[in-house]
């Protein structure tokens, strides 16, 4: 039997990027329950890939009216391999079946999906959202962000140099730079870069709009820094032309439509000799223990989504100073 319920989840502050703001986030709950064993997926809906709530609802009722009698994890494939649903009901449909496949034979997820146990916790960064560069100070003291290696900022094409500027004054730890397609010239942007002779960047995620070809391929010829893919990424066939504009792929599950997808994309990675990054949406812990499963060989891990809503209503992580840890089994 499958069910979807949608949870409210309010945020700890206003969750800003380049394109749009949000105080609170509705995700949704796949459950799958049969033969007494239970399995739940999560789906967080993306705005920037017009997945809302009433697409996620209407396309669930699709599923339901579509799909027989699935007996094997082979047939759900099938199923959906045919059906024009978006990627988060996918993956939180998948993960649900994947989940119960795991319940109901009593082993890992990580040994159904024929990977390696985590067997220890992950650094992960964390995020801190386009805000007032006064506000800055406050906001790393309050939510002690020090305890982190790493921090990725978030920022516009205007004004990113003060606002990274300011977050170098009251954190000491190294910068991912999130554009969120904020730039159109790279000129612009390796000019800003170059203004930071000294900082302690690890990288730079989606500068530019995912139409920007051309603008990609000279930035990766000139940077030196590691630029990352995040929103140009949608499949497998994007993979191969992306090494030639990119360093490295940001994977999501919810954007990759479930944990097969998201393994096959890590591995084509690595096959062309890309970086490899496992980042989330805003999500429970639901969610984010379900990216845990692929954090083996990751080069950066960017799973702080649990953090952002007040309250979590799937604790299976936890973070304790700054490392991620799974808190069970499933």
């Amino acid at each position: 039997m499958w069910t979807i319920d949608w949870i409210e989840l309010p945020l700890k502050y206003t969750w800003k990027l380049s394109r749009n703001q949000t105080d609170v986030k509705f995700n949704a709950i796949i459950r799958y329950e049969k033969n007494g064993f239970v399995g739940l997926g999560e789906v967080a809906p993306n705005i920037r890939y017009h997945e809302t709530q009433e697409r996620v609802d209407a396309e669930f009722v699709q599923f339901m009216a579509s799909q027989s009698q699935i007996s094997c994890e082979e047939e759900l494939h099938e199923t959906l391999r045919f059906m024009p649903i978006c990627p988060a009901l996918r993956f939180g449909i998948e993960s649900a079946y994947i989940h119960w496949m795991a319940a109901s034979t009593k082993k890992a997820t990580t040994e159904i999906l024929g990977l390696l146990p985590i067997e220890k916790p992950v650094n992960t960064s964390f995020t801190l959202p386009i805000m007032d560069i006064n506000d800055i100070q406050n906001f790393i003291a309050k939510h002690n962000i020090s305890r982190f290696k790493s921090l990725k900022v978030k920022v516009f094409a205007d004004g990113a140099a003060e606002l990274i500027a300011q977050t170098q004054k009251y954190y000491k730890g190294s910068l991912l730079i999130d554009g969120n397609e904020a730039w159109q010239n790279p000129d612009d942007l390796l000019r800003l870069l170059a203004d930071f002779k000294t900082a302690n960047f690890d990288l730079i995620e989606q500068p530019f709009p995912a139409s920007c070809i051309d603008e990609y391929t000279y930035l990766k010829k000139h940077i030196k820094l590691p630029v990352i893919a995040d929103e140009s990424l949608h499949g497998l066939e994007d993979v191969e032309e992306l090494q030639h504009q990119f360093h490295g792929i940001n994977m999501k599950l919810m954007k990759a439509g479930g944990y097969r997808n998201g393994i096959r994309l890590l591995n084509q990675a690595r096959k062309m000799k890309l970086k490899t990054m496992i980042g989330c949406m805003v999500e429970t812990g639901l969610g984010i223990s379900s990216a845990m499963n692929l954090v083996n060989d990751i080069d950066f891990v960017d799973l702080d989504g649990f953090l952002i809503p007040q309250n979590n209503p799937y604790p299976l992580v936890e973070e304790k100073g700054g490392m991620i840890y799974l808190n069970t089994v499933k």
